[in-house]
């Protein structure tokens, strides 16, 4: 049987190193009882999971992030779109992070699919799906859809968020970077010195 640890403790100690304290578990031990009995799906308390999955993500732990997402894709009934979304866009980010873009965009294509069937969808989770597509599209050379979905992602931020909010900066600078990559280096210079304007607007004094 293997020896299953407890994280204790999380620090960084030097760029890029991490220290991680484990702790050995019992045979008894109470949280892993309760581990056991979620993944056997006897418990509907799944946070978790999510926070040991985006653990593992961060670790670039990358196949076992994936693995427990998948469980959670299992053990979620389809009424809860939002976390689905959520796992969708995970496992996106994922397999973007690894260099499987077509991966990547049918994971993304879930999240926005599973957001448009939604009758109270989030429209922050709907400009972070067109957003992950329209970069996604860009790594694949596809810039006529990249600039489609950054344009509908611009549109809802537009409508939610401040015109001072930093999100937009990134919003803008990816509308530059799909201009450019058309050949619309005029109009990618419009949105590269917006992006910039709201970056020296957060951090002016």
């Amino acid at each position: 049987m293997h020896s299953i640890f407890h994280i204790t403790e999380i620090k960084q100690i030097e760029n890029q190193v991490w220290q991680i304290t484990l702790k050995l578990t019992k045979i008894d031990d109470k949280q892993l009882i309760y581990l056991k009995e979620l993944i056997h799906g006897k418990t509907q308390n799944v946070n978790q999971w999510y926070r040991l999955a985006k653990l593992m993500a961060v670790l670039r732990e990358f196949d076992h992030a994936k693995e427990i997402y998948h469980v959670l894709l299992n053990l979620l009934p389809t009424t809860e779109s939002s976390k689905l979304c959520y796992i969708y866009n995970e496992l996106g980010i994922i397999c973007d992070e690894t260099g499987d873009y077509r991966l990547a965009l049918s994971f993304y294509q879930k999240a926005l699919e599973i957001q448009r069937k939604t009758t109270h969808f989030s429209h922050h989770l709907l400009s972070i799906a067109y957003n992950n597509i329209g970069e996604i599209q860009r790594e694949l050379g596809d810039y006529f859809k990249a600039l489609s979905y950054h344009k509908k992602t611009l549109s809802i931020k537009q409508k939610i968020l401040s015109p001072h909010d930093l999100s937009l900066a990134t919003t803008y600078n990816n509308l530059g970077l799909a201009n450019q990559s058309l050949g619309e280096f005029a109009t990618a210079l419009e949105f590269y010195e917006k992006s910039l304007n709201i970056k020296r607007k957060a951090l002016s004094p």
